[in-house]
């Protein structure tokens, strides 16, 4: 049985350093950064202004799954409060409404979509690797939040 490992909180990025991430992303030079990197752009829940920073996704049929280590990201909480958010996905931009994930049966399977999809990735993003026994992930409880965003039609 493989043994999970903490999960840790990633650095914080220099604010130079994210726009400088938006500006390649929105023009498509990130090379193979661009399938896994999406412009997120919510509405501040304090300020109510928009703020554009670069985080990872996958999709999962119609929708986009994406996650954050402890639930701290500005842009986590501020779906949190205004679901509805901008996304640039390869020079696509789509309105999307954000769910956060809490039902135990659907993070399982978001673990699975992640397995399936980003393999390489698993043990980066989790500090387990992709055999690792679902239960054993559910252990990480609050440490990682995912959330699901559906295009809006």
């Amino acid at each position: 049985m493989a043994e999970a490992h903490a999960v840790q909180t990633p650095p914080k990025m220099p604010k130079w350093m994210l726009n400088a991430q938006v500006f390649l992303l929105r023009r498509k030079l990130m090379g193979p950064m661009n399938k896994q990197l999406m412009v997120i752009t919510p509405i501040g829940r304090k300020s109510g202004k928009r703020y554009s920073v670069p985080i990872g996704f996958i999709h999962d049929g119609n929708t986009i799954l994406t996650f954050n280590v402890g639930g701290t990201s500005n842009w986590y909480k501020n779906v949190l409060a205004n679901p509805v958010a901008t996304l640039e996905i390869e020079g696509k931009t789509i309105e999307a409404r954000g769910e956060p994930i809490k039902d135990p049966q659907q993070i399982a399977k978001v673990y699975d979509t992640y397995r399936r999809e980003q393999p390489s990735m698993f043990k980066r993003f989790f500090g387990a690797s992709p055999d690792t026994p679902t239960a054993e992930l559910m252990k990480l409880g609050e440490r990682v939040v995912f959330m699901r965003f559906t295009p809006i039609k």
